[in-house]
């Protein structure tokens, strides 16, 4: 499955999620539609962060059942140290790569 089809799976649902942006940074939000999130960032139309940050690239997300959730999650990241911040970054990077490796591998695209 590529990250794209993940993205789809989830879509309507709250995500937490992190993106990295053109200077290294990262952004940490919430949505309940992570593909269309990512693309008003990228368009200027996000957060005011990342609208002089752009492009801006999904590298990390988690899925919950109510916003509510997500929210704490949200700003429980934001707590965290820049370190554990790349962590989860690098982790859930490396997860979406994965998974489209995977997806290319069991359709035999390229």
């Amino acid at each position: 499955m590529s990250s794209l089809q993940l993205i789809k799976e989830v879509d309507g649902k709250p995500v937490t999620y992190l993106v990295r942006c053109a200077d290294g940074t990262l952004y940490c939000g919430w949505t309940n539609h992570v593909d269309k999130r990512v693309k008003a960032h990228n368009e200027g139309k996000g957060a005011k962060y990342t609208r002089s940050r752009r492009p801006v690239k999904l590298v990390y997300f988690e899925v919950f059942e109510t916003k509510e959730e997500a929210m704490r999650r949200e700003a429980a990241i934001k707590r965290l140290a820049k370190k554990e911040k790349e962590r989860l970054a690098t982790d859930g990077r490396k997860q979406l790569l994965d998974s489209e490796t995977r997806f290319k591998l069991q359709t035999g695209t390229s």
